[in-house]
C-alpha cells in the first residue's frame, strides 16, 4: 500500500474512533512523520521511525507521544496485513512529573471558599467522582443510572467506564444539571486558578481533584484494580506508575491480623 494512503486511511479511522481530543493530537503527528517514510509501506522500517524520533528536540515524554501514535498507526496497519516495524522500537526512560495532588485540608479549604453552589458542584464532582475535564464538560444526565447510584462515562479511547456515586456526589449531580451550565474546559481551568487563589494554596487544575479522588480511595482501602477500573486505565500497570510514589505512604500496621483469626 502506498504509504500517503495508509496515512489517510489511518486519519479517517481516528476521526471515526477517536475522540476529539485523541484526533487533535494523533493525526499532526502521523503527518509529521509522513515525509520521513518510504513511498510504499512494505518499505517501511524501525529506522524511518528511530530518524524521525530523533529529529524531535525536545522531552523524552514528549517523544514517547509521538512513538505512541506511530505505534497505534502501526497497530492499525498489522490488522490491514501490513508490517509493524513500530512494535520493535522501545519507549525512552523519562521522568514522570510529580503530581499535583490536593491534600484533604486544602479540598476542605477550596469547598469553604466557594461562593456559589455550581462553583461547590463541580469541584464535588471532580472529587467525587474522578472525572476528567473533558468528561465533565460533556457530563449527560443520560450518563446517569436511573438510581443515579451510577455514572456511565466513555472516557478517554472511547473505554466505557462504570463509576459508583457516593452521597455527596449524587447530590452534587442533582445541583449541576440544576444550574445554568456553559461550562468549557478555559472557565474550568480558570474556575480552579481562581478558587487556589482565594483559598491561599498552590495553584491546581482539574486534573488534581481527579489525583485527590483516587489517593483518597486508596488510603480508605479500595484496592488498585477497583481504582484502575474506575479511573478508566487501560490496566492495572498504569495506576501503579502514577500513584506508586502515593502507595508507599499508606500505613500498612494491623494489615496481616486478620491471619489471627
Amino acid at each position: 500500500m502506498p504509504t500517503i494512503d495508509a496515512v489517510r486511511s489511518w486519519s479517517d479511522y481516528v476521526r471515526r474512533h477517536h475522540c476529539r481530543n485523541t484526533q487533535l493530537i494523533y493525526i499532526p503527528i502521523i503527518w509529521r512523520f509522513q515525509p520521513y517514510m518510504p513511498e510504499f509501506m512494505s518499505e517501511l522500517t524501525c529506522e524511518h521511525i528511530e530518524n524521525y524520533l530523533s529529529t524531535l528536540k525536545t522531552k523524552n515524554r514528549t517523544i514517547n507521544n509521538h512513538l505512541i501514535t506511530i505505534k497505534s498507526f502501526g497497530h492499525w496497519c498489522s490488522d490491514h496485513g501490513i508490517p509493524n516495524p513500530a512494535s520493535k522500537v522501545k519507549k525512552l526512560p523519562e521522568d514522570h512529573p510529580k503530581q499535583r495532588v490536593l491534600s484533604e485540608d486544602e479540598y476542605a479549604k477550596v469547598l469553604a471558599i466557594c461562593k456559589t453552589k455550581r462553583e461547590r458542584c463541580i469541584i464535588q464532582l471532580l472529587g467525587t467522582t474522578g472525572l476528567r475535564a473533558n468528561e465533565l464538560i460533556s457530563l449527560r444526565q443520560g450518563n446517569i443510572d436511573p438510581d443515579n447510584k451510577f455514572l456511565h462515562i466513555i472516557g478517554k479511547g472511547n473505554k466505557p467506564r462504570t463509576i459508583p456515586l457516593c452521597k455527596v456526589a449524587q447530590e452534587a449531580i442533582d445541583d449541576y444539571f440544576n444550574l445554568p451550565k456553559s461550562l468549557t474546559y478555559i472557565t474550568l481551568y480558570r474556575l480552579c486558578k481562581c478558587l487556589a487563589h482565594r483559598a491561599a494554596i498552590s495553584s491546581f487544575s482539574p486534573h488534581a481533584l481527579r489525583h485527590f479522588f483516587a489517593t483518597r480511595l486508596m488510603r480508605n482501602g479500595v484496592n488498585l484494580y477497583r481504582i484502575s477500573k474506575i479511573l478508566g486505565h487501560s490496566s492495572v500497570t498504569t495506576t501503579e506508575q502514577i500513584y506508586i510514589h502515593f502507595l508507599a505512604t499508606i500505613d500498612l500496621a494491623g494489615i496481616t491480623d486478620c491471619l489471627d483469626k
